[in-house]
């Protein structure tokens, strides 16, 4: 069971889920610095915002200027959801004014925003929604790292900084007015900065879990943390001691694994896969072999109740803030023998309770259980179900083992149910058109240089789809689709769809969509650029047809995945939804403030049909006695399939033209 908030981004964006805001004290106080757009939020029409960041162009943040260690700035204003009068079209636009700031940090050190926002009417045109922004430039949007939630009033927002420029956005969650009602949610963000007292934060130095031989560690929040407790770790060398206090002050996970009824002893003693080194321990009891890629799915019952909690919290499922743990887990061993997409499920009936799915790298000679989030591979926590259970897909390599790890939603999360173990083949395309195809696209430019726009959580990405379409086609064949992709996490397994859109209007209606074909395709890892998924048997496309094409895209809990996009222009408008961020139709990128966002999108056709052959009736590519029989059957009537000169008769003009074409077709 998750939660999510959609927001758009320009380059990447993620969103966290987190409590709504209660009743906050959102009075400016004294000193605070006010928004310089108080005429934007509500306008008539849709106008530059100077402080519309990167939706503006040119890029408009409010500069807020340099803050020094110790400093506090405070920024107050109003934000919200309103309709406006596109100047373009002249229709109402759904819109809600975000309010962009940009601060200078020194050198390293913390930088820590505390948060107030609060909708004053109750209305329900949208909760408060706060943005981070790192990697922030006030002349280039494209390297930008978003991360959001909806926070606690008076909630400290805290994160490691080196000298550079960060930014943050307050907005809401919602586009388009209730009842007349705009912009009625009052904020109040205090900037904090404390520069770093103590040397740390390099790589070189090593890390923190362990000891290093060097002064100070990797992490600078973790290595500030431990030097104020004991400044020889820093001032000396990083030993045992100082590793060991990182488990406590810095939230690194230790591996134990403890009776759930005691706090002690083996864990639960009639589950001997409770712990996963008691997975291990057992051998081959808990290890399976992943049937080959094509073989029915291996069936394995398990049952959690009563079990304990061993593994490492994981936000990569997207379960929402407070929910990243994996409870009352238990731990399998599967061995792959070819390079295919590993599928594991719960789904339809394989249990009827919240579940989640995790999978982690496994080498029996270099196992540590402490090292298990360093091994991560993937997680998913809903599959779409009634019963909230998970589905995972990974690649997986020949010749290699994995820990699967199966727990529950939160702790009262548990029961009995059955992994369903499969292999699906890694599809690979090749689009080789003929000399004579076609081309057609929406795109000014078919460069992929962007990230797209998508709902997602930071480190993980919900399931999103991505869709163009294409208004009364001719009658066509199409060959192979190529199209625009970005994946900043491990590999996946998505799937391209094409569908005929009965509905005429120029937002795809998904009740009205006629599904052509469904086809799964590789995405790699830490990929931008062109996919390609093409056709043996082209699919055909009627006459008059409206096309939609849809990336479906699914969920990644290895970091940011979207469409690949461009800014250089389209002719017709892209589209998104969501079910985890409530966006049940398509919307477009431009209504949710991103008109300049472009999916990169081509089709190429081309005919494999033979030359006609007017008269082979038969289509044995010739004509002969077979096609001279069916149309003497139907002599004196209109069959309009052997009405060879359409007058709607079958008679001697129809035989003359028959016998003109005698023999084999051309």
């Amino acid at each position: 069971m998750s939660d999510f908030r959609f927001i758009a981004g320009t380059a990447v964006v993620a969103v966290v889920a987190g409590l709504a805001s209660g009743q906050c004290d959102t009075n400016p106080p004294f000193g605070a610095v006010l928004q310089n757009d108080p005429g934007t939020c509500g306008q008539a029409t849709l106008a530059p915002d100077p402080n519309g960041g990167c939706n503006e162009d040119p890029i408009a943040y409010q500069d807020l200027g340099l803050i020094n260690g110790g400093a506090t700035i405070t920024v107050a204003g109003n934000v919200g959801a309103f309709d406006a009068v596109d100047p373009a079209t002249g229709e109402l636009a759904a819109v809600r004014d975000l309010d962009w700031y940009i601060v200078t940090v020194p050198d390293n050190g913390v930088l820590t925003y505390t948060v107030s926002g609060f909708n004053e009417t109750n209305a329900t045109n949208g909760n408060f929604l706060f943005v981070t922004v790192e990697n922030a430039s006030s002349l280039d949007c494209s390297a930008n790292v978003f991360t959001a939630l909806t926070p606690d009033c008076g909630q400290d927002i805290e994160f490691n900084v080196t000298a550079g420029q960060y930014a943050f956005i307050a907005t809401v969650t919602d586009f388009g007015s209730v009842a007349g009602i705009d912009c009625t949610t009052n904020y109040v963000v205090d900037v904090s900065y404390q520069a770093a007292i103590y040397d740390c934060g390099d790589p070189a130095q090593g890390l923190c879990s362990e000891a290093n031989g060097t002064p100070g560690c990797d992490d600078s929040v973790c290595c500030e943390l431990v030097c104020a407790i004991d400044s020889l770790c820093c001032e000396d060398a990083w030993d045992d001691l100082c590793a060991g206090y990182t488990a406590d002050n810095c939230s690194y996970f230790g591996y134990s694994c403890d009776n759930p009824s005691n706090g002690s002893g083996p864990a639960n003693p009639a589950v001997a896969n409770d712990c996963v080194i008691g997975s291990i321990a057992a051998g081959g009891a808990f290890s399976y072999d992943v049937p080959v890629a094509g073989e029915a799915a291996l069936q394995i019952a398990f049952d959690t109740t009563g079990c304990n909690t061993d593994g490492p919290e994981q936000a990569q499922c997207g379960s929402g803030v407070g929910f990243e743990q994996i409870n009352n887990d238990i731990w399998f061993v599967v061995n792959s023998s070819e390079n295919s997409f590993l599928n594991l499920s719960t789904c339809n009936g394989g249990a009827l309770w919240d579940t989640k799915i995790a999978i982690y790298n496994y080498d029996p000679l270099t196992f540590n259980a402490s090292a298990l989030p360093d091994l991560f591979l993937g997680c998913n926590e809903d599959c779409g179900d009634a019963a909230f259970a998970s589905e995972l897909v990974v690649e997986v390599t020949a010749d290699s083992s994995y820990l699967v790890r199966v727990g529950g939603y939160d702790a009262t999360s548990f029961g009995p149910g059955t992994l369903s173990v499969s292999a699906i083949p890694i599809p690979v395309y090749n689009c080789a058109p003929p000399e004579d195809f076609a081309t057609f696209t929406q795109n000014n430019d078919l460069t992929v240089d962007a990230p797209g726009v998508a709902c997602a959580a930071e480190n993980f990405t919900t399931e999103n789809q991505f869709a163009r379409k294409f208004l009364n086609r001719p009658e066509e064949q199409i060959g192979c689709i190529q199209f625009g992709i970005y994946n900043g996490g491990l590999s996946q397994l998505a799937n391209l769809r094409v569908y005929i859109d009965r509905s005429v209007g120029a937002n795809p209606q998904i009740a009205d969509f006629v599904e052509l074909d469904s086809s799964p395709f590789y995405v790699p890892g830490g990929f931008l650029g062109i996919a390609t998924v093409s056709y043996g048997a082209q699919l055909e496309v009627p006459a008059g047809s409206n096309l939609v094409v849809e990336y479906d895209s699914p969920a990644n809990g290895s970091g940011f995945s979207a469409a690949g996009t461009n800014t250089l222009g389209e002719s017709a408008l892209t589209y998104i939804r969501s079910d985890a961020c409530g966006i049940l139709d398509y919307v477009s990128y431009e209504s949710i403030g991103f008109p300049n966002t472009a999916w990169v999108l081509s089709v190429v056709t081309w005919s494999d049909a033979p030359a006609p052959c007017p008269g082979d009736f038969t289509g044995d590519g010739q004509i002969n006695g077979g096609d001279l029989t069916l149309l003497l059957a139907s002599w004196g009537t209109d069959d309009p399939l052997v009405d060879l000169n359409g007058d709607a008769i079958i008679n001697g003009g129809d035989l003359t033209l028959l016998l003109a074409g005698w023999g084999l077709c051309p």
